[in-house]
């Protein structure tokens, strides 16, 4: 491989998850109206079977795994906003919304900061 077919293939590795993430998120919906419990249940072994196949040493083995493991996190990601605005009082449930989606936002961009400063050098 070449050296800008692995930096596009290392790019496509990096984004696929987000892109998992994003479709979890956006399919969660339907998915937890059988329940939360349930669905998180269900939803629980993708991030095992995607996991597992990361290991495989192929380029589309691991973009399968991590869109798994992208898409099960979104899925994740709902039920537990449900769970917290069903839980907390009603006048509170904007705020522990918003600051959970804050969170999450800060860790990623946490991530990729920190994944700026590794060095890309093989030396």
């Amino acid at each position: 491989m070449g050296s800008e077919e692995t930096k596009f293939y290392l790019s496509l590795i990096a984004i696929i998850s987000l892109l998992g993430v994003m479709i979890g998120s956006l399919s969660g919906g339907p998915i937890i109206k059988g329940g939360r419990r349930r669905s998180a249940l269900i939803v629980a072994p993708l991030i095992y079977i995607g996991a597992s196949i990361t290991m495989y040493r192929s380029v589309w083995t691991i973009l399968t795994g991590r869109f798994l493991q992208g898409f099960a996190a979104g899925i994740f990601n709902i039920c537990t906003m449900k769970s917290i605005v069903e839980s907390v009082p009603a006048k509170y449930a904007g705020m522990f919304g918003a600051a959970t989606n804050i969170g999450l936002a800060c860790g990623g961009l946490t991530c990729v900061m920190v994944g700026l400063a590794v060095p890309t050098d093989p030396e």
